[in-house]
């Protein structure tokens, strides 16, 4: 028989802060605030940092950024944004876009470019995978060019060496 209690069992520490962040993150957004507060005492744990073996501030950044995946931003991004929008009525009034646009301001960093996507029809489609082949069968040509061209120079080379034992050796008259 164990001696164990139930509230033994359950987690302590930053283990339990990141399980109150999973739990924001079904709210989506309008928890952002709370959730990035938990983080970042997660972020400051020692035993966090020690456990998972992330000393450094860039891999624990990196562990948390599982927990904000769906705010479109990275932990550090939203840590600053809390340095800055420090209380949560900010939160609730703005918007993240908007407030991660103000702190790049403020940082003097310029926002950070998002690669728009490219819609293309179906012919564009394949035409450019139509290119494509005829650009692979053209770099498997120059191969076998270019192994030719070797083939040719090693023979070259070793007649070249030939020539030259030749004209180093005494001429018999």
């Amino acid at each position: 028989m164990s001696t164990k209690k139930a509230s033994d069992d359950a987690p302590r520490g930053y283990k339990k802060l990141l399980l109150e962040a999973l739990a924001l993150r079904a709210q989506g957004g309008k928890s952002a605030y709370q959730r990035i507060k938990l983080l970042v005492a997660v972020y400051k744990d020692r035993d966090f940092r020690i456990e998972a073996g992330n000393v450094d501030d860039f891999r624990a950044a990196e562990v948390l950024d599982e927990y904000v995946e769906d705010l479109a931003l990275r932990f550090l991004e939203l840590q600053a944004m809390v340095e800055h929008f420090p209380k949560e009525s900010q939160w609730s009034e703005g918007k993240l876009r908007s407030m991660y646009k103000e702190v790049m301001e403020a940082n003097g960093q310029p926002e950070r470019d998002v690669q728009r996507r490219h819609k293309i029809t179906l012919q564009q489609y394949a035409e450019l995978e139509e290119k494509l082949k005829r650009e692979a069968a053209r770099v498997r040509q120059l191969q076998k060019e270019n192994a030719q061209l070797k083939s040719e120079l090693d023979q070259t080379k070793a007649q070249l060496r030939e020539l030259k034992k030749e004209a180093r050796e005494p001429v018999a008259a």
